[in-house]
C-alpha cells in the first residue's frame, strides 16, 4: 500500500488529520512510517548536495561550513532511520529484579534493620 501525502493548506484538511490520528490510535502507523522514510531520504539528498558543494570550494571556511551542515544532515538521517526502526520493531521492556553475576556474593533482599547507635557501641566494647 503506497501512501501519497496530500498537502494541508490553510483552507482545511482537518478531516484528513483527524483520520490519520484515528488510524494511529488504532495502531496503523503507516502514515508515520511513510513520513519518516521520506524525511530520511530528503536528509540524505541534502547530505549529498552539501558534500558535493563543499568539494567544489577552494576556501577552507566555506568547506568547513558546508561539510558541517552535510554531516548534520547525515546525522539527522541516521536518527530518523533509527526512529523508523523503533516504530516498526519496538523494544520489549524487560524488568529484572536482580542479576547474580559474582561467583561469591551475599544478597539481602529484605529491608535493612533500623540503625541503633547503642548496638554498635555494645559491639565495640566486647572486642
Amino acid at each position: 500500500m503506497r501512501i501519497q501525502p496530500e498537502p494541508v493548506g490553510p483552507d482545511g484538511g482537518g478531516g484528513q488529520l483527524a483520520e490519520q490520528a484515528r488510524a494511529a490510535t488504532d495502531g496503523d502507523l503507516s502514515q508515520a512510517e511513510a513520513m519518516l522514510i521520506n524525511q530520511a531520504h530528503a536528509l540524505q539528498a541534502m547530505f549529498v548536495n552539501l558534500a558535493e558543494r563543499a568539494q567544489n570550494q577552494t576556501h577552507i571556511p566555506q568547506i568547513q561550513c558546508l561539510m558541517g551542515l552535510a554531516l548534520k544532515a547525515q546525522a539527522q538521517s541516521r536518527a530518523t532511520l533509527q526512529t523508523l526502526a523503533e516504530v516498526k520493531f519496538p523494544k520489549s521492556a524487560t524488568f529484572i529484579r536482580q542479576a547474580n553475576i559474582a561467583h561469591q556474593q551475599q544478597v539481602n533482599n529484605s529491608p535493612a534493620p533500623p540503625h541503633d547507635p547503642r548496638a554498635r557501641e555494645a559491639d565495640l566494647q566486647h572486642v
